[in-house]
């Protein structure tokens, strides 16, 4: 969290001396210009709402994922250290009910430890649910598991690994998993697809191998995979996936310096996807958390190179230009929507203005660390934002919507909420049945609901959930009444190598663009 400049330049003044403060403490401790959120604050009148304020005393904390469980009746809790915790669908709930916990197994640190979860569609008659977590060795572990109610206990001992892999560093783990909307709404058909979002393994500029681990079609890293589950998959021993014939890698030859494809690839050229999401067309939206300066909003698609380590949005990261494999130099796909570091947008360093203003547009939404949302499909603010994506900026506080304009073929932005309406660092999106999203804080621990405090009557939240009436179990996504969607808007063209080399500036022209991330982020212990 940074200082108020106006506040840190007061407390070094009248403390630094007794304190032993170093003269230049501000220049690391307060962010110029101040960040949409810093300390101290004085909220205004309107504040977001709690989902669920009898549980706003109880929230274990380190909350990363929350998933509504399918039917509709409660909704799952991800804690990052190791614990899933369950309460009722409704706004008065008053206690948490742990459900499973593998904490004893679980290498919790930074961004490592139980990092996302996903229901299968059929959970409802098999019991099979998947995580993402890190284990004390730290390698990364995608499992399945079958929920026993009656049983915690045999609920951990029923792990079937389907994937695992050694994490290089610290950080950079990625960990969102989900099926998608056609998918959870059939759950009896005989197979089911399940995306797998990775990191690029951490560090700075993907300094792994030749390639980086993100450009290397043969490392599970920096990827978006996808894995086929029949309906005996879900429920028996190895194998216990498949792949999809038509995964864009299977069989593919390999690049020359790198070793064969890996089959389960479905896209790559991700630095660190921090929360992803199928709208009502079934396109993935994928946050994609920045470096230096810019963060990225892209739609993902089979096949698709997504450009880092070469690339963060659409600037060339000129770290990379040293790298005899990748430079700024292959074709990749670039975001459909990127905003800026503040300091980037509005005082990059020498030589970087250029670039700076081509790839920020002086846009509003600047910050460092993105958190992936959903196209909203609720009824409550449909008027306001309804086929809008809304995302967030964990480290500085920021929610926001972005729509595509047919007219002018590019994106508009809105703010719809920061850190002085009382938003927390928001580590994660949950929508429930009817379409309606939750926003869940990291830091102070709490769910918020939805509000708009740029959209004048439209700021008062939506109703709170409410219970189904029928207690049959059927898949989130069969009760959920979109609302009709605007025209996709198009997804960007690969930028050729060729075009990418002749001009930075070429790649820029289809789409405003606003502020980013950075290594010294603070997001889920510092390292997003």
């Amino acid at each position: 969290m940074m200082l108020c400049q106006g506040f840190c330049t007061q407390f070094l003044n009248e403390c630094g001396a007794s304190l032993m403060m170093p003269p230049d403490y501000c220049n690391v401790h307060s962010q110029k210009p101040d960040a949409t959120y810093c300390y101290p604050y004085v909220p205004p009148g309107k504040v977001m709402p709690s989902a669920f304020p009898l549980l706003d005393p109880q929230y274990p904390g380190l909350m990363n994922g929350l998933q509504l469980v399918p039917g509709g009746q409660a909704w799952w809790l991800v804690n990052q250290a190791g614990v899933i915790w369950q309460f009722p669908n409704d706004p008065t709930a008053a206690a948490l009910t742990k459900v499973f916990d593998i904490v004893e197994k679980t290498l919790f640190s930074g961004e490592l430890g139980l990092l996302g979860l996903a229901f299968h569609p059929n959970f409802a008659a098999n019991g099979a649910f998947y995580v993402n977590y890190v284990n004390l060795g730290m390698a990364t572990v995608i499992a399945r598991y079958t929920y026993d109610a009656a049983d915690p206990v045999a609920t951990v001992n029923s792990e079937q690994v389907l994937l695992t892999w050694l994490q290089p560093e610290a950080n950079h783990n990625g960990g969102w998993l989900g099926f998608s909307p056609s998918d959870m709404a059939t759950p009896q058909k005989a197979y089911h697809d399940l995306f797998i979002a990775t990191g690029d393994g951490g560090g700075a500029d993907d300094n792994h191998g030749l390639f980086g681990n993100a450009q290397d079609l043969s490392s599970y890293m920096g990827k978006i995979m996808r894995v086929r589950i029949t309906a005996a998959q879900a429920v028996g021993v190895a194998p216990v996936y498949s792949i999809p014939a038509d995964n864009p890698f299977v069989g593919a030859a390999p690049v020359p310096g790198q070793n064969v494809p890996l089959p389960e690839v479905y896209a790559y050229g991700m630095r660190n996807p921090w929360r992803c999401s199928f709208d009502p067309q079934e396109r993935l939206w994928c946050g994609d958390v920045g470096q230096d300066s810019v963060e990225e909003i892209n739609i993902v698609e089979a096949g698709e190179n997504y450009g880092w380590r070469s690339y963060e949005g659409t600037r060339c990261n000129l770290a990379a230009l040293a790298f005899p494999n990748t430079g700024c130099r292959q074709p990749y796909t670039p975001p459909v929507y990127q905003y800026c570091h503040a300091d980037y947008q509005l005082e990059p360093k020498p030589g970087q203005a250029a670039y700076a203003r081509a790839a920020c547009k002086n846009q509003k939404v600047m910050g460092r660390s993105v958190t992936g949302g959903f196209v909203y499909r609720g009824a409550a603010l449909a008027a306001e934002l309804g086929s809008a994506y809304i995302f967030a900026d964990y480290e500085d506080r920021v929610l926001a919507a972005i729509r595509y304009d047919d007219a002018t073929a590019t994106w508009t932005e809105q703010i719809l909420a920061d850190g002085t309406n009382g938003l927390g660092q928001i580590s994660t999106f949950a929508e429930d049945a009817d379409g309606e999203l939750l926003l869940v804080s990291y830091n102070p621990p709490t769910i918020q609901r939805l509000v708009c405090f740029s959209c004048g009557a439209a700021a008062a939240p939506p109703p709170p959930p409410v219970m189904p009436v029928a207690a049959a179990a059927a898949p989130v996504a069969a009760t959920a009444a979109p609302v009709a969607a605007t025209a996709p808007p198009p997804v960007p063209a690969a930028v050729t190598a060729s075009s990418a080399a002749s001009s930075v500036s070429s790649t820029y022209t289809t789409y405003t663009t606003a502020a980013a991330s950075s290594t010294t982020a603070t997001s889920l212990g510092g390292l997003l």
